[in-house]
């Protein structure tokens, strides 16, 4: 088993201003968000500011 670095990112969506939390790689400074809240989904880009790190085991 190997361990490596997550970040976990508060991001909020520009349609329904709710607050999406997605995981990503260590060292991702732009991802795409898939809202939750928005009906049908909205995809948006989210630019990594602030994260929490997490440890993940394969």
């Amino acid at each position: 088993m190997s361990h490596h670095k997550h970040w976990i990112v508060e991001s909020i969506c520009p349609r329904c201003e709710k607050k999406n939390v997605v995981e990503v790689p260590e060292g991702e400074l732009v991802v795409r968000v898939h809202c939750q809240h928005c009906e049908h989904g909205y995809d948006y880009n989210h630019i990594v500011r602030e994260h929490k790190e997490i440890d993940v085991d394969d």
